[in-house]
């Protein structure tokens, strides 16, 4: 039977993830997430080190404008830099 008391401490005082308290006291992650649930247990909030979760990116700031000439790509034609009917009627 587990001990429920000591893995209530340990999710409520813990970094450790549910899983890894799961498996140190033989149940499942589900259980104990179904448990806190019922009971309302909260977890404590990680410092701002230990949150590994990749900061969001605004738009703007992710968004980079890049210019390429033409003549610069492989196999690319420049435009023509004037016009044939100016040159022939001019």
């Amino acid at each position: 039977m587990p001990d429920w008391q000591q893995i209530q401490v340990l999710y409520q005082t813990s970094t450790k993830s549910v899983r890894e308290i799961g498996r140190d006291h033989s149940v499942s992650d589900t259980a104990i997430r179904k448990k806190a649930t019922k009971d309302k247990w909260t977890r404590p909030t990680p410092p701002p080190e230990l949150d590994e979760r990749e900061p969001i990116i605004e738009a703007k700031e992710a968004a980079i404008e890049v210019k390429v000439q033409p003549a610069s790509l492989p196999g690319a034609v420049a435009p023509p830099l004037f016009d044939e009917k100016s040159i022939c009627t001019g």
